[in-house]
């Protein structure tokens, strides 16, 4: 967590030597994608995230990418991942702090809050 606690440079260092260790971790991808957002740079995060996503598919990681291509500027992409999930959140569990991310990363605050947890889940 030492990108959220004021130290992403730390962080960024100490993934590095895990992903030299196991270049296909994708936790690590994930929280290095999160270490370049915290220093802004969106560029790198989301080169990161479509790792992380691609190596194992869970909605934060692909929400974590969604907001990067969101905050980027690519909506398109950024709503055509959103509407994959959604599509998914029909027969399968989506998280809703997954989907959430979407909605924050297009702007949709009131969005990401309104999302009833029950929703998400298939019938």
């Amino acid at each position: 967590m030492l990108e959220f606690g004021g130290s992403p440079d730390q962080a960024m260092t100490q993934l590095r030597k895990t992903l030299e260790l196991d270049p296909d971790f994708s936790i690590a991808h994930y929280d290095l994608g999160k270490a370049y957002l915290t220093k802004g740079d969106l560029a790198y995060a989301t080169a990161e995230f479509q790792v992380a996503a691609s190596l194992f598919k869970v909605s934060e990681r692909e929400g974590a990418l969604a907001y990067a291509y969101a905050k980027s500027g690519k909506t398109v992409e950024a709503r055509a991942l959103l509407a994959n999930f959604l599509r998914e959140s029909k027969s399968s569990y989506v998280t809703w702090y997954g989907i959430s991310f979407f909605y924050v990363g297009l702007g949709d605050k009131d969005e990401s809050l309104r999302l009833p947890r029950e929703s998400l889940r298939p019938a």
